[in-house]
């Protein structure tokens, strides 16, 4: 006899259950697909954008070229069109690969992504520590600062403190709303969500990413309080991939 303080799937039940529900369907899905249905974050992005990487044969130095460019522009079509003056192989031999890889791999927007498809504006953000290290290698030296590195869209994603915070805050902010002023994404209504107007929920689930500084050898630059790295840890940090 069933004990009466428990809820458990009787006879019955499992029979209503079998003539319900069947998993031929569920099955025959590629789990790629369900990778980015309704819990992608910047971890998720980067175990796609690593897989997506990986399937197209790049080297570690080809995968660095791909997120410099990204931090440099976010935008496929004007990085493909500038790859050119790279293509001279024998001065620039990822060219061949890199060049393939932003054709075949990538898309300008969230909306045209697939599980073979990754948009370009999310690898930075995927990769904010790499990024972070590709952008003060590229920097002009008038620009190697902290001020100028607060103003990148993948900063606020770095274990900075709440004065970093704030300043990538009033810089998005301003980003948004004064100077991204129109798309070429042919879906304009998610443009007018997402870009026309600073989300702040958007910006705190990112800002909410607490990603850390890496050294020349890729290994960890802890920042001496909890709190986060001071613009004083920033500047020297700079200083240090530099040199």
């Amino acid at each position: 006899m069933a004990n009466a303080g428990i809820i458990e799937l009787s006879a019955a039940d499992i029979v209503e259950l079998k003539a319900s529900f069947a998993f031929d369907s569920l099955r025959a899905i590629d789990r790629r697909m369900l990778e980015n249905i309704g819990r992608m974050n910047s971890s998720t992005y980067r175990k796609k954008l690593l897989r997506i990487m990986n399937a197209a044969h790049l080297t570690p130095n080809e995968k660095t070229i791909v997120v410099a460019l990204s931090v440099q522009v976010r935008s496929k079509r004007r990085i493909c069109d500038s790859l050119r003056v790279f293509s001279d192989v024998t001065v620039y031999p990822w060219y061949t690969r890199v060049n393939a890889f932003f054709n075949g791999s990538c898309v300008d927007y969230t909306n045209q992504e697939t599980p073979l498809l990754t948009s370009v504006a999310h690898i930075s953000n995927a990769l904010p520590s790499i990024a972070a290290i590709c952008w003060a290698i590229m920097a002009e030296d008038a620009d190697a600062t902290t001020d100028k590195m607060v103003e990148n869209l993948w900063f606020a994603q770095l274990r900075v403190n709440t004065a970093l915070l704030n300043a990538s805050k009033t810089w998005e902010k301003h980003f948004w709303e004064n100077v991204v002023t129109r798309s070429r994404n042919p879906n304009q209504t998610g443009f007018a969500q997402f870009g026309q107007t600073f989300q702040e929920d958007f910006w705190k689930t990112k800002a909410a990413d607490r990603y850390q500084l890496l050294d020349k050898n890729l290994d960890e630059v802890p920042p001496a309080a909890a709190t986060g790295y001071t613009p004083a840890e920033v500047t020297a940090w700079i200083a240090h991939i530099r040199s």
